[in-house]
């Protein structure tokens, strides 16, 4: 596999598991909001309920990071006239 292809797959992978961290969180905040917890279940459902979200967050920026490297082209050498202008 070479790399633009590891790199489809890898945001691929993380497109998939998006909707999965997402519905997760959405049953915490069912809970959450349904239910009478004691103060310690509550401290650990909104623990858990910052880790996902902060684990979507953080997948997003990298899916983000990894599609636009594969869209930047090659740079192109440029030539700087005596005018200082970039041709």
């Amino acid at each position: 596999m070479d790399v633009t292809e590891d790199r489809i797959q890898s945001i691929e992978n993380i497109l998939n598991l998006l909707p999965r961290l997402q519905s997760k969180v959405d049953k915490i905040n069912t809970k959450l909001f349904k239910q009478s917890l004691t103060a310690n279940e509550f401290r650990e459902m909104v623990s858990e309920r910052s880790r996902l979200l902060k684990l979507i967050s953080d997948l997003e920026i990298r899916a983000k990071e990894m599609y636009n490297i594969d869209l930047q082209k090659p740079h192109e050498k440029l030539y700087v006239s005596k005018e200082m202008y970039i041709k």
